[in-house]
């Protein structure tokens, strides 16, 4: 009977170091997946502008367009590897421009666990060099 005791208050008293100070039980870790960012940026009037541009994850460069002759459209497409889900912040800066400032918008989607979230409402606005059109999106 006495061993019986012993081993109920031993697993009782392991149950109990598993709670956090809240008396709830502790969280588990997020997954982690990989993402598929593929982004469309074009220029409203279809000019060919865009030199040279980078997309952004949550403040990481994940891809880079670079050319000698202005573009458009131009694709902007990378991997985030261990992503969670949540909100994440996508970023793209006109890095050189045939001329400054002009009107930009981007679209897009991003692959997620077996499935496409597309970026909406597409964001837009007129960018000098330098500068950057943002959108939050939920995976």
């Amino acid at each position: 009977m006495h061993v019986r005791v012993v081993i109920l208050a031993l697993f009782a008293s392991s149950f109990t170091s598993c709670r956090s100070d809240s008396g709830t039980q502790p969280q588990q870790p997020q997954p982690q997946s990989n993402a598929q960012f593929v982004i469309g940026l074009h220029h409203v009037m279809a000019l060919d502008t865009i030199l040279e541009a980078s997309l952004s994850v949550d403040g990481t460069e994940i891809a880079r367009f670079s050319s000698n002759v202005g573009t458009e459209p131009v694709g902007l497409q990378g991997t985030v590897r261990n992503i969670r889900s949540g909100r994440h912040t996508l970023s793209v800066v006109i890095v050189r421009q045939t001329s400054s400032p002009n009107t930009y918008l981007f679209n897009g989607s991003v692959f997620f666990e077996e499935r496409q979230v597309f970026i909406d409402p597409f964001p837009q606005g007129t960018l000098a060099t330098g500068e950057s059109l943002t959108a939050i999106v939920e995976l």
